[in-house]
């Protein structure tokens, strides 16, 4: 029996014992390859009225509830689940209905139509966890979740069926890069306000009359939670931080089923939600004498980024901020925690924010790391902004036609088992025409290849770097087990990455990807996290992969197999570099 098997036993056997649901501070659930401290809890779960005890329970991943497919879904509902190791995927299906999903993906297959789904499955601890609520509510479940007794309970819908929310198919792109929003609602205000010291409300105003939405209770922080269904923030509001008992930040999200809003708790003492028209009042009880805790210090120093610019929104007293090449140190006071504490951030120049404990604990310091030290510096308010230090850059574009040579990359094959296509020859060929339409620009374009010439990936970076280029795009061709998988994608480095007059590898990626999918139509699969590409974090400059299409699609393949289509795929290359100089001011 494996350790992981083992660890699951042992925490399933606690439970039982103690015939509640308990904290697991101390629970570590292997996944992605590494043991993870779980710090939420462990719940029951209810099926067609009856308390079952799978070996894997039902927990929180990433704000969302997962539970054991097979343990639930076959033995629970009589649905059958089947697993392709190969491929990762793992299907369910229920009389005419079927869910074909893929471990660490968002994107479904129901019955024939694609989704987006708010959580990939995972497997953890060898047990395949996938999102409750969605898979539940199309296979025709409802799923409730009892806060009494902190059980999760799925069950067959009534004879006269109760409106649920059910995401629509996958759209246009949102705003947001990696984002496909499912809905229509449009979220266009939330205020919240005091209407007596024992008493806040919250308003979330739509533009659609009884607006479906969730609200629910997390811990490990106190948190309520508010989910919009299907909707999307006209303009997703900054975070409000308060002094007002036990309630200390309301702050947004955008999911991909959802408009989320977020209020942070020192301790719930109760809410009530209902719909009003076409707004959601949320009453949340407070206690006015309730003095505020801070577990966290970021949610007091606070890192953002827009229009540009970057801003650290200091909610404590603040010192005066000193800068020495890409560090900023700036001493705090106030009500402070007695732990050092670090947090990444996300935006045009930070990397990381650590928070340093003084002598006591009123003072301390805020130590913002950047990715460079062409950030500018200045104070405004209670917030530090950060703009680009100016360069003046040339119009140069590094262009990697991915694999070549020996390595031919994803290969499509005729029913004869005879080759029909290759990658190396679809990212050479829109490489090429992408060069003559940029040069036709005036742009100084570097090629890593020319010709079906093998060049290690490894080295692609130093070659970009040893060229200087200002901008470094890698045009490859996708691939999967299935043949269903389609669209256009984009990879940058979201975390980190170097920064050249305010652009990013993230906001490069999602220009090129805007560009992508208004010249050919193709289904958007959106930004995503390209760190871990050896041609995306070893360059010094600016830097995405695209995906043109699925080689493994034979319609997109018989597509990027005319010159037609591989013309639109570059003329879009051409025109996001361009929009992102512009964007650089070169």
């Amino acid at each position: 029996m494996s350790i992981k098997k083992r660890l699951t036993i042992f925490f399933m056997t606690a439970l039982l014992l103690l015939g509640m649901t308990v904290s697991t501070a101390a629970v570590e659930f292997f996944y992605d390859g590494a043991y993870h401290e779980y710090k939420g809890n462990i719940f029951k779960l209810e099926v067609n009225g009856k308390l079952l005890n799978p070996p894997m329970p039902p927990i929180v991943f990433n704000d969302y509830s997962v539970v054991p497919a097979r343990a639930v879904f076959q033995d629970g509902l009589g649905a059958t689940v089947e697993w392709d190791a190969d491929s990762r995927q793992v299907t369910v299906k229920m009389g005419t209905k079927r869910l074909l999903m893929t471990i660490d993906k968002t994107l479904v297959n129901v019955t024939g139509q694609w989704y987006t789904m708010p959580i990939a499955p995972k497997i953890i601890n060898d047990y395949t966890m996938i999102p409750a609520r969605f898979v539940a509510e199309h296979l025709g479940m409802d799923v409730e979740f009892d806060s009494k007794t902190d059980t999760v309970i799925i069950k067959e819908k009534p004879k006269t069926p109760v409106a649920t929310p059910t995401p629509k198919p996958s759209a246009k792109p949102s705003a947001s890069p990696g984002t496909t929003i499912q809905g229509d609602v449009m979220v266009n205000k939330v205020t919240y306000q005091l209407k007596d010291e024992t008493e806040g409300l919250l308003t979330i105003a739509t533009d659609t009359r009884n607006p479906d939405y969730s609200a629910f209770v997390l811990e490990n922080p106190t948190r309520l939670v508010v989910d919009v269904e299907g909707g999307m923030f006209v303009n997703k509001p900054s975070p409000i931080t308060m002094d007002t008992g036990n309630v200390t930040q309301i702050r947004f999200g955008q999911q991909e089923t959802a408009a989320r809003t977020v209020i942070d708790l020192t301790e719930n003492l109760g809410y009530e939600a209902k719909v009003q028209g076409k707004n959601i009042l949320v009453s949340i009880a407070i206690d006015p004498d309730a003095k505020p805790r801070i577990s966290d210090i970021f949610k007091e120093v606070t890192y953002g980024y827009e229009g540009g610019r970057d801003y650290i929104r200091f909610d404590v007293e603040m010192g005066t901020p000193k800068k020495q090449g890409s560090v900023i140190t700036v001493p705090i006071k106030g009500l402070l925690p007695e732990e050092t504490a670090e947090t990444n951030v996300i935006g045009f120049f930070g990397r990381k924010m650590t928070y340093t404990p003084g002598s006591d604990d009123e003072n301390g310091i805020i130590t913002i790391e950047l990715k460079s030290s062409e950030a500018e510096m200045y104070v405004q308010g209670n917030e530090i902004r950060l703009k680009s230090v100016h360069k003046a850059l040339p119009r140069s574009v590094m262009l990697d036609a991915g694999h070549g040579g020996q390595d031919a990359g994803a290969v499509a094959y005729n029913e004869d088992g005879t080759i029909k296509a290759k990658e190396k020859d679809f990212n050479l060929d829109v490489a090429l025409r992408a060069q003559k339409l940029l040069e036709a620009e005036g742009v100084e374009v570097h090629m890593i290849r020319t010709e079906d010439v093998y060049v290690d990936f490894l080295r692609v970076g130093s070659i970009a770097n040893d060229a200087g280029t200002s901008l470094f795009v890698s045009i490859h061709t996708n691939s999967a087990t299935m043949e269903t998988p389609n669209g256009i994608e984009t990879f940058g480095y979201l975390e980190a990455g170097s920064v050249s007059n305010g652009m990013t590898g993230e906001r490069l990626s999602q220009i090129l990807l805007d560009n992508l999918i208004e010249q050919t139509g193709a289904y958007s699969r959106g930004v995503k996290e390209g760190k871990s590409l050896a041609v995306i974090n070893s360059t010094k400059m600016p830097a995405t992969l695209i995906e043109i299409g699925f080689i493994s699609n034979a319609e997109e393949c018989e597509k990027m197999m005319t010159e037609e289509y591989r013309q639109k795929l570059a003329q879009a290359v051409c025109d996001g570099v361009l929009q992102a100089f512009e964007e650089m001011d070169i």
